[in-house]
């Protein structure tokens, strides 16, 4: 575990307060006491997780997106704010050199805004016709958050800081990306943003995924996300995802009974004529005559090495 893991985990743990480092330069994969695991790269904290799966996730990072807009708007000032699920969020860039390498969002709920929080949440609720038992969950996220917009800052400048300190004092080149909200063009290298879109692809390719949500994710240009993907994996990010749901299709055809439309649905293809159409075309047979092929080969096998 790195220190700044180390440091957020201990934060949340003692106050309440979530952290999320949004990284734009790949700095938490070249800089090894800033190593960070993914969900602590997004609002990855419990509320958060159930929000999504309340809304959608698209919906959540189109807020986030938002937000860094209005951070762009305002001259690159930290600022605080309110998101639709009622979360208060305090945003704080992080530059080096005078250039972009991260933004800091630190989460909680701030006692004075509580109403109108909670009212924000209400709404969003009845809007996307949400399960109202998400107000419980809430409830629950806000006794633990309950904080000041003051203490929320001092947090986010202490995890600023830190950030900054391992960068400085790194033998890794550090690359900023250019200062703008969204990121059109960064400059990175492989070992960094490169690997984070591999990473998210790997980890999420069962759900829906375009170019477009992943430009709006990681503020890169949806061209440059093919580039970097391309240089990991010799294969355009769409095509990689693909990649990732046929050949788990292809597993859970010969390795489980499950049905075709079933297994169609957890690798991310959910309709059924669709999945079939597009796994006929890369491995020339339906998944039906797929699993006929090879399914009995997959059984000799398991039972060969039962009998070794």
């Amino acid at each position: 575990m790195s220190e700044l893991q180390t440091l957020l985990e201990q934060i949340e743990s003692t106050f309440g307060i979530r952290i999320c480092v949004h990284d734009v330069s790949g700095i938490t994969f070249t800089v090894r006491s800033l190593e960070l695991p993914y969900l602590w790269k997004t609002h990855g904290g419990t509320y958060c997780t159930q929000a999504k799966n309340a809304i959608s996730e698209q919906s959540c990072m189109h807020q986030k997106e938002i937000a860094l807009y209005v951070l762009q708007r305002n001259g690159g000032k930290p600022y605080c704010g309110i998101c639709r699920m009622g979360v208060c969020d305090y945003i704080e860039p992080v530059k080096l050199d005078g250039r972009l390498i991260a933004v800091i969002f630190a989460s909680g709920v701030i006692y004075e805004k509580l109403d109108d929080a909670r009212n924000r949440l209400e709404k969003e609720l009845t809007r996307h016709r949400a399960d109202p038992g998400l107000l419980e969950d809430y409830a629950c996220f806000a006794e633990h958050a309950l904080t000041t917009e003051a203490r929320l800052r001092f947090f986010a400048v202490l995890v600023r800081d830190q950030i900054l300190h391992a960068a400085q004092g790194s033998s890794h080149r550090v690359v900023p990306a250019q200062d703008k909200y969204p990121v059109e063009s960064v400059r990175t290298w492989r070992s960094g943003m490169s690997a984070i879109l591999v990473n998210y692809l790997e980890e999420n390719y069962r759900k829906h995924i375009t170019l477009k949500m992943l430009s709006q994710r990681f503020l890169i240009s949806e061209g440059h996300i093919d580039r970097l993907v391309r240089k990991e994996v010799h294969m355009g990010a769409i095509s990689y995802l693909k990649h990732l749901r046929l050949e788990s299709a292809s597993k859970a055809l010969v390795q489980t009974e499950k049905h075709i439309y079933e297994i169609g649905e957890e690798v991310g293809y959910n309709e059924p004529n669709y999945f079939c159409r597009i796994f006929k075309a890369s491995y020339g047979m339906t998944p039906l005559e797929y699993r006929d092929r090879y399914s009995s080969m997959h059984k000799e096998s398991k039972n060969v090495q039962n009998v070794l």
